[in-house]
C-alpha cells in the first residue's frame, strides 16, 4: 500500500521533450510552474532529453536521459528526445523518485512522453500547449496515442484553440489552464534600455524566425510605417533558420531602421519590453495562446496581435489590443498609426491590458493546477478504491 499523501506535499515529476538551454513557451511554463509549486513545499523534478549544453535556471533538479532531435512539423520544427533503453531508466527513476503526479507537457510523441505515461504507477496528467490545423505524427501513431489516453488519468489545455486541435485526434476530456506570466519580472518598472532613446515608436517582436511567425509581413508592414514616421525602429529578437533568408528581404526591399538583437537573456528580455511602444507578433498559425503577449500586457504595453484562435485567448479587439487579419501588411500599419497618434486609445490599451493579465500570474495559474492535480489523484482513488 502507498503511502497516504499530506495535502501539501506532493512529489512531482514535470516531463518535457525539451528543456532549457532551449528557451521557448513550454520550458518557461514548466520552469515557472515548478518553481511555484515548489514555494508551496511540493517536491519537483523536471525529466528532459539532454542537449549537449545542458544549462538550465537555477531553482529545479534536472533528470536528463536520451538525446534531444529535431524534427519537421506544425510548419516548423519541433524537438523530442530519443533514447535507446528508455524503458529501463524511466523504471529506475520512478523507482528511485515515488513520484505522486507525473505531468507531461507538450506533444504526445514516442520515447519520452509516450513511455513517461505508459511505465507509470501514480497519477499522471498531460497538458497539450500546441494549435494546429493537421498532425502526420497523430495520424501515423493514432492507435498508440490511443493506448496511452487510456493510461493517462487527466488532461489540460492552456487554450480552446489546444483542445480543439488535439480533440481532432484524441477525443476525450480536456480541462482549459491557461499559460502563466511572472508579472513580478514583467512589470512597467523595469529599468529601459538606453540604446534606443530619442526613437520613437519603437516597435517590438520577440519570437522564433519561422515562416508562421509572420515576420516577413512585419517587416512590409514597417516599410509603410517609416514613410509616415521616419524615426519609428522595429527591434527584432530571436533566432532561427531564416536569419539569413530575413536579412537578405531586408536588403533586397531597401528596409531600414530594424534592428537584430539575436537571443536575448531572461534577464534582460524585460527590459526590451519596457523600452518598447509597441508589441507586435504577425503570426498567422500554430499559435495556441502567445506567452509573449502576456509579457508585453504586463510590461504595460500596447499589443498589436493576428486575429487567430490562440490569440483571441488573450487579446480582445480594443479592449486591451488590436487584433489584425493575419499576412496583412496595411493592416499592421493602420494599427500602429492609430496607436501612436491617438493617446486616449493608447492608455485605455495599456490599462486594460495591465487589469487583465493579473489572472494568468503565476502564483494563480499554479494554484489552478494544483488544485487540478488534488482532484485527479482523490477521483483516481476514487474510482480504484486504492489509497494513493
Amino acid at each position: 500500500m502507498r503511502r497516504v499523501m499530506d495535502r501539501n506535499r506532493l512529489r512531482i515529476a514535470l516531463v518535457t521533450n525539451v528543456y532549457y538551454p532551449h528557451v521557448g513557451g513550454i520550458q518557461e511554463h514548466i520552469y515557472h510552474l515548478g518553481i511555484e509549486l515548489k514555494k508551496r513545499g511540493h517536491h519537483v523534478k523536471v525529466i528532459t532529453g539532454s542537449t549537449g549544453e545542458n544549462s538550465a535556471p537555477e531553482g529545479i533538479d534536472v533528470i536528463r536521459i536520451g538525446r534531444v532531435i529535431q524534427y519537421p512539423a506544425n510548419r516548423s520544427f519541433s524537438k523530442m528526445t530519443v533514447c535507446f533503453g528508455i524503458k529501463g531508466k524511466m523504471i529506475k527513476i520512478y523507482k528511485k523518485e515515488k513520484f505522486d503526479i507525473v505531468h507531461v507537457h507538450g506533444v504526445l510523441s514516442p520515447f519520452l512522453p509516450l513511455y513517461s505515461h505508459l511505465l507509470s504507477n501514480t497519477t499522471t496528467i498531460q497538458t497539450f500547449h500546441a494549435q494546429f490545423e493537421m498532425s502526420t505524427g497523430y495520424n501515423i501513431f493514432k492507435k498508440l496515442l490511443q493506448k496511452c489516453m487510456k493510461k493517462i488519468d487527466a488532461c489540460i489545455a492552456v487554450s480552446n484553440a489546444a483542445r480543439n486541435s488535439i480533440a481532432k485526434y484524441l477525443p476525450g476530456d480536456y480541462t482549459i489552464i491557461p499559460n502563466g506570466i511572472d508579472t513580478e519580472r514583467f512589470n512597467p518598472k523595469q529599468k529601459r534600455l538606453k540604446k534606443f532613446n530619442g526613437k520613437s515608436p519603437v516597435i517590438l517582436f520577440v519570437g522564433r524566425f519561422e515562416p508562421r511567425k509572420g515576420l516577413k509581413y512585419l517587416f512590409l508592414s514597417f516599410n509603410q510605417i517609416i514613410e509616415k514616421i521616419p524615426d519609428a525602429i522595429l527591434v527584432v529578437i530571436g533566432e532561427g533558420r531564416l536569419k539569413d533568408y530575413y536579412k537578405s528581404f531586408l536588403s533586397k526591399h531597401a528596409l531600414k531602421n530594424i534592428f537584430f538583437e539575436g537571443k536575448v537573456s531572461m534577464e534582460v528580455l524585460p527590459s526590451y519590453f519596457t523600452t518598447c511602444d509597441i508589441f507586435c507578433s504577425p503570426s498567422y498559425t500554430g499559435e495556441s495562446f502567445g506567452i509573449t503577449l502576456l509579457e508585453a500586457l504586463s510590461s504595460g504595453k500596447p499589443v498589436i496581435a493576428s486575429d487567430i484562435p490562440g490569440y483571441r485567448t488573450v487579446i480582445k479587439d480594443g479592449y486591451n489590443g488590436v487584433l489584425v487579419p493575419p499576412r496583412k501588411p496595411s493592416a499592421i500599419t493602420d494599427a500602429v498609426l492609430r496607436i501612436t497618434k491617438d493617446d486616449r486609445l493608447k492608455k485605455r490599451l495599456i490599462d486594460n491590458g495591465l487589469q487583465s493579465v493579473k489572472k494568468y500570474s503565476w502564483k494563480n495559474v499554479s494554484l489552478m493546477i494544483e488544485d487540478f492535480y488534488y482532484k485527479t489523484i482523490k477521483k483516481k482513488k476514487n474510482n480504484s478504491g486504492k489509497i494513493q
